[in-house]
């Protein structure tokens, strides 16, 4: 996973890399669950 750092702000905050993890997480199961949970959800 990248992340693009912008000119205004070059770090992302401890809540912002936390939301983006979970994020990312969740993604991968997703895919390696299927995508018929993400439907039913």
């Amino acid at each position: 996973m990248e992340f693009r750092k912008t000119s205004k702000r070059k770090t992302y905050s401890d809540t912002e890399k936390a939301v983006l993890l979970e994020a990312y997480k969740t993604s991968v199961i997703a895919k390696n669950n299927g995508a018929k949970k993400m439907l039913l959800a």
